[in-house]
């Protein structure tokens, strides 16, 4: 297959090959990356290659599918690492993420969760509180959260 190339903005490339553009750059580590758009649109290309760029140009790190990353995703890698160092609180990291992270942020992407987003998640928290799960009282809010939960929500 014929590679036709396209200069794009910045220091990289945006080329076709076959019916499918790719980008090409050089990543924070100096080398040459390319990567496949998926697309057959050039521009779908072209913001991806700006995405690339700009991340190198502000130090950070490039990971490919960092757009299709989820917060699921997330959470169960969080898990697997706990479980492989074998760290005692295990359980606890398990019941905050099941119980409140996962259905205030599950299914989402990472990129797209934002500091809003957070705030969010916070006011959230503290209206629900604290529910009893068992006898008499089960389901009903019986006192706040404090911020150090919620801090420590978060911070898993």
């Amino acid at each position: 297959m014929a590679k036709k190339r396209r200069r794009a903005r910045g220091s990289g490339s945006v080329y076709r090959i076959g019916r499918i553009w790719w980008i090409s750059y050089h990543g924070p580590d100096g080398k040459r990356h390319a990567e496949s758009s998926e697309s057959e649109r050039k521009g779908d290309a072209e913001p991806l290659l700006q995405r690339r760029i700009g991340a190198r140009e502000h130090n950070l790190p490039v990971i490919q599918t960092q757009e299709q990353l989820t917060f699921s995703d997330a959470a169960q890698a969080v898990i697997t690492n706990y479980q492989i160092n074998n760290k005692p609180s295990l359980a606890v990291l398990q019941r905050r993420i099941e119980k409140h992270l996962l259905p205030f942020f599950g299914g989402r992407r990472m990129a797209g969760i934002t500091a809003v987003d957070v705030t969010k998640y916070i006011a959230h928290r503290q209206a629900q509180g604290i529910v009893a799960w068992d006898g008499t009282r089960k389901g009903e809010r019986i006192k706040d959260v404090s911020n150090s939960e919620i801090n420590r929500e978060l911070g898993t």
